[in-house]
């Protein structure tokens, strides 16, 4: 596993952010225009901080990226032994690099949505979100995705402060789905697409698309079992009555989520919160984004 300071984490999330839009210009055409050469200019700086693992790193997902859009043809014959045992050995050790770097050298006996769906998983496990979707919107291009799948595909984009993109989808699933999870994770983009926007109505969305997870049952007759999901829900919900001024039913659900996970630090700073009238407005706002960050849904539970 590549060990990562914060300080070279934000680099070279900054790299990658800028190196996905020059791709799309590349794989547009236009990939010597203006925007591109300005993007190029602005990779600049985060490149002189990057070291020579980060490096690796984003000349590989540059690699990666050249592979989208391509369409399902069938493999080029079978990946040999040796690299099988060796692709596993690095999945099951977490090495995503080395998973990468085989799954590059063995691109063409790959089928197409296989490798974006691995290149998604990989790099969303290596902390930059932004870096899977294109590869989650390769497969959902060449298949629907699996429930798995879109969950992972949808927390990447509240990691990646990308929610407002995904709105629709969000709703898209809440209007075909039953299933508890799902629906959690649709009302996670909701309400991060409402704090990113300032929008009641996504709020309100998110509030409704809350409660139905919240509520709904497996085909087991279970209720929701993911404990970061239940603990993202109840945080949203509370925050977001209290958003809406409806306070009294923000303690209620604080309260509901504490009979459920008594210990849990968290929720009993989001209970002390609610109950103090005098908690300063200014403060408010940077202790939800805080408080939000801190339970949203790790990208581990989603693999």
């Amino acid at each position: 596993m590549i060990q990562q300071s914060s300080n070279s984490a934000s680099w070279l999330s900054r790299y990658v952010e800028l190196l996905l839009p020059l791709h799309r210009l590349i794989a547009s055409g236009e990939g010597d225009s203006e925007a591109a050469d300005e993007l190029r200019d602005q990779m600049d700086e985060p490149w002189m901080h990057l070291g020579p693992a980060e490096i690796s790193l984003t000349n590989g997902l540059s690699e990666d990226l050249y592979s989208l859009g391509r369409e399902c043809v069938e493999p080029e014959g079978e990946v040999d032994a040796s690299e099988t045992a060796a692709f596993n050995h690095a999945v099951e050790s977490q090495n995503w690099p080395q998973a990468l770097a085989i799954l590059r050298r063995n691109q063409e006996k790959f089928p197409q949505g296989e490798a974006s769906i691995f290149r998604g998983q990989f790099w969303a496990c290596m902390d930059l979100p932004a870096a899977a979707i294109p590869f989650f919107e390769d497969v959902a291009r060449l298949r629907p995705l699996e429930t798995s799948e879109e969950q992972l595909y949808l927390v990447c984009a509240v990691l990646a402060g990308q929610a407002r993109d995904f709105v629709s989808r969000a709703r898209e699933i809440l209007d075909r789905t039953q299933d508890a999870r799902q629906q959690l994770m649709a009302s996670e983009v909701l309400f991060k697409a409402a704090a990113e926007s300032e929008s009641e109505e996504l709020l309100r969305e998110g509030i409704s698309a809350a409660e139905r997870g919240l509520n709904a049952k497996h085909d087991d007759g279970d209720s929701p079992v993911g404990s970061h999901d239940l603990l993202s829900a109840h945080v949203n919900l509370a925050l977001g009555y209290d958003l809406l001024g409806e306070s009294s039913r923000a303690r209620q659900v604080c309260d509901d989520a504490i009979k459920l996970a008594p210990d849990d630090p968290n929720l009993r700073d989001l209970q002390s919160f609610l109950r103090n009238p005098d908690f300063p407005p200014a403060q408010k706002s940077s202790y939800r984004n805080r408080l939000q960050r801190q339970t949203r849904p790790p990208v581990a539970l989603y693999q």
